[in-house]
């Protein structure tokens, strides 16, 4: 659980603006603004971070208006 809080400083470092969208067990899902990152950037970041923590799985993707 300790390793989450770094996950969450690494993100508010990168994003600023780090929204806990929803937390079940071992599952985390943030809302974090896109910014002038590519979706590239957030996917590379994401797998440093996962090599980092060693974090088993994420998802990412955009929000969209329907």
């Amino acid at each position: 659980m300790v390793e989450i809080f770094k996950v969450l400083w690494e993100l508010v470092e990168t994003f600023e603006n780090v929204e806990l969208v929803e937390h079940i067990d071992s599952h985390f899902c943030f809302k974090v603004p896109k910014g002038n990152k590519t979706i590239g950037f957030f996917f590379g970041y994401l797998e440093d971070l996962k090599s980092k923590y060693m974090i088993d799985e994420y998802g990412a993707s955009q929000t969209t208006l329907e």
